[in-house]
């Protein structure tokens, strides 16, 4: 009962704080909550009822990747939908919300594990694949319908992104040895996302800021990011959780997180404070 308290009260905490700094009703970002906060909620109802399995160890895992999953979606909305730099920033507030939500889940899950030891945890855990199918498949289509209203279904796809991830996810399940699948593919995800930010970098650059160039190669990070990030997810999910190694989901949850930011940061970067100052005055 301590626990929940203690839980309880930082998360409030958590929450004042960023009320200081954010209006409430701009937190509540209606695609945060559809691509984050219901697939978490799926996850929990479905494997608290029919499993063992820790509920909050999924919500440690998935939380992050969840939240940058989300988080590109929406940058690739601004993207698509931008018309001119009046209020640019202020969308790219609103894509990072679901980062943020992402980070709480994560913190909370984080919170919760850990109770039981984990011989008995892995006895108890072997989840049919029906199940982990049904799950999948429910937290996949959150996402496709939030997309769907933001860009339409057919702004996910784009050849060069996929096949940037799939060939490393190849090469990643290939190498990987007996009993380390789940990592291999895990680790593929994490490096197709680079590959993808790479080669949408070096686009970038080439375009010589002409748009016909910058559009394409900023989509392409983008979307190798989704994808990755939506491989992570799934991997949490379809892999028994004794399969996956906590530390190594955890390094390659940040990893992605990384990359994430480091996109952002190249494409996406805000005024800077001097900047800002030099443009007032």
């Amino acid at each position: 009962m301590k626990d929940y308290v203690v839980t309880t009260i930082a998360l409030l905490l958590l929450v004042f704080g960023a009320t200081l700094t954010i209006d409430i009703e701009d937190l509540l970002y209606p695609p945060a909550i559809q691509q984050v906060i219901a697939p978490l909620l799926i996850i929990t109802l479905v494997f608290r009822i029919f499993t063992s399995v820790q509920v909050s160890k999924l919500w440690f895992w998935a939380g992050i990747p969840l939240g940058i999953t989300s988080s590109a979606i929406c940058l690739l909305s601004l993207l698509y939908n931008v018309e001119g730099a009046d209020g640019f920033e202020q969308k790219i507030a609103y894509s990072l919300i679901s980062l943020g939500y992402g980070l709480a889940a994560s913190m909370l899950g984080l919170t919760f594990m850990g109770y039981k030891s984990n011989a008995a945890s892995e006895l108890e855990e072997d989840v049919p694949l029906t199940l982990r199918l049904l799950v999948g498949s429910a937290v996949l289509a959150c996402l496709l319908v939030s997309t769907e209203s933001l860009i339409g279904l057919s702004g996910l796809l784009n050849p060069s992104a996929g096949l940037l991830v799939f060939s490393v996810i190849l090469l990643g399940a290939y190498k990987s040895k007996t009993g380390a699948r789940a990592d291999g593919i895990m680790s593929g995800f994490v490096f197709g996302s680079l590959a993808c930010v790479f080669v949408g970098l070096v686009g970038y650059l080439f375009s010589g800021l002409d748009p016909k160039g910058l559009g394409p190669a900023t989509e392409t990070g983008l979307l190798g990011i989704i994808y990755s990030g939506l491989g992570v997810v799934g991997a949490t999910i379809f892999f028994q959780t004794k399969e996956l190694t906590q530390s190594s989901v955890e390094r390659k949850n940040w990893h992605l997180m990384e990359i994430y930011a480091l996109w952002v940061l190249m494409c996406f970067a805000p005024m800077s404070l001097r900047e800002s100052f030099s443009f007032v005055h």
